[in-house]
Formats: structure tokens, sequence, C-alpha cells
């Protein structure tokens, strides 16, 4: 194979790798597109938990004692190519922890950068796209339950997760309501405070926990079409550069067909030329 057809098959392995990232920053547009028509929706449920606790929380103070041990959520992306996305998060951890060594941690995500320690009480499957959230809450609650359960002291729940600012870290547990409103009178429940308070927890932690991993989504699908964009870019100047290559290399090879053409050509008439000389020789009477 000439160098000229090694190049062309090398253009063609990239065009090829280019409609697979190209379909990539296709996938990711359109994650980003449903996680931005719904966002709207999660900040309309925690806004109304707000609204739920600044009426109650002057009649049903929040129960229970201060948290005695702290778990974080450290939420990564599932896939990768997302440049530097997992390994701020793992950076963020390893600052926390360097504060604080007892800190213990659930790991979101298979492409999660954070490295496995002591500190890492397991490892849940990140989302990949919008409807994966759902399950992925589920499994992270189950973990903290079980958290919960195996040490039997409150916790102070909290996360760090990418968002619109960048990684960010947010205080889950203890709730901390919103300031109190002035209510005339407390409401009327179907059910005991005690039971009432518990039920508000868990759906503010459910609302909280689904609006931050649906916000660290996002950000990895616009890490991921900021990377899969860049990638492109130079996958096309590549080929470019290569075809320019190609075509010169091609202008070589016709030069080069000439003037073999041309030198044949060349050979063929001095061929003739000797030849008629040799048998205008031969002709010639002898004396």
């Amino acid at each position: 194979m000439s160098r000229r057809h090694a190049i062309e098959a090398h253009v063609g392995t990239l065009l090829d790798l280019r409609d697979v990232l190209d379909a990539m920053r296709t996938l990711s547009l359109a994650e980003i597109a449903k996680l931005h028509r719904t966002e709207a929706m999660r900040r309309d449920l925690l806004a109304a938990l707000d609204g739920v606790a600044e009426a109650t929380a002057p009649f049903y103070p929040a129960l229970g004692a201060p948290p005695a041990s702290a778990l974080w959520i450290l939420v990564g992306s599932e896939r990768g190519f997302c440049a530097g996305f997992n390994e701020a998060v793992a950076r963020r951890w390893d600052a926390v922890r360097a504060e604080d060594p007892r800190a213990r941690a659930i790991a979101v995500g298979s492409a999660s950068a954070v490295a496995p320690s002591d500190s890492v009480l397991a490892r849940v499957a990140g989302p990949a796209i919008t409807e994966d959230i759902d399950a992925t809450l589920i499994a992270v609650l189950r973990e903290v339950a079980a958290y919960e359960r195996s040490g039997d002291v409150p916790i102070a729940l909290s996360t760090i997760a990418t968002g619109a600012g960048g990684v960010e870290t947010t205080a889950i547990l203890p709730y901390r309501p919103p300031r109190a409103t002035a209510a005339v009178r407390p409401p009327d429940l179907n059910v005991t405070p005690q039971e009432f308070i518990r039920g508000f927890v868990d759906q503010f932690v459910d609302a909280a926990l689904h609006r931050i991993f649906a916000g660290s989504l996002l950000s990895e699908n616009r890490a991921r079409l900021a990377h899969m964009t860049s990638a492109i870019d130079r996958l096309d100047d590549t080929v470019t550069a290569l075809r320019r290559r190609m075509h010169r290399m091609r202008q070589e090879e016709i030069t080069q067909e000439v003037e073999m053409i041309l030198l044949s050509a060349d050979d063929r008439s001095r061929a003739s030329m000797l030849s008629a000389g040799a048998i205008s020789a031969s002709s010639m009477p002898t004396g």
C-alpha cells in the first residue's frame, strides 16, 4: 500500500470516529433539552416544601438530636468523555476528608474519580440519561438508610456535585427551614406532629437529591457537549490537513507518471533514431 493510500485509509477511520463523536454530541444535546424542560418542576417542588416549612415551623419544630456522623454523597458521572468533571468532585472530597477524617461517603457514578478507600462506603450507578435519575435516587437512599441503621445515630447528610456554578457542596440534613412566618393558628393535621415531620423530611430529601442529581447530569452533558465539540473540531482540522497532504501526494504521483511517460517516449524516439541510422548505414553501397 502506498503512503497516499495509507493516509486515505486513516482519513476513513477518522471520519468513522467523527460520526461516533457527533452521535454522542447529539445525545448530550437531547439530554440537556430534557433536563431544561423539567427543571422548573423540581424548583417549584422545593419552593412548595419551603412554604410548608415556613407555615408549620413555629408550631412543629424539628425533632431529634444533633447529628453525630457526617455522610457525603459524591455525585460523579456514569460515563466518561466529560473532561475533568469527575476529577473536580474528587478534589473537593479530598479537601473535606482533610478537614474531617471521620467523614464517610457514597460515590455515585461508575466513572467517578473518587479513589476506593475505607471512607467510601458504597458505589452506586449514576444516571446515564434523565430517566435513570429515579433509580439512582432509590439506590442512594437505600445506602443512606443502611448507614443510619448501622450507626443508630442522626447523620448530617451533604452532597458534592457539579452544578451551574461548578463543584458545589450542599447540606441536606439536618433540615433547616426558612424563616418562619407569623402564623395565627396551627395547621390541621391528620397525623401526629412526629409523623408529619418525618414524612416532610423524607419528601424534602427526595426532592433535594433529585434536583442535585439532575443538575449534575445537566452539567455533565454540558461538559461532554463541549468536549465532543472540541474533539470534532480537532478531527476536522486533522482530516483537512491529511486531505491536503493526499492532494499534494497525488499531484506528485501524477508528476512522476508524466515524467515516466515523457522519459519512455524519449527513449522510444531515441531508439527509433538509432534504428533508422543503422538501417541507413547498412543500405549504403560499399566501394
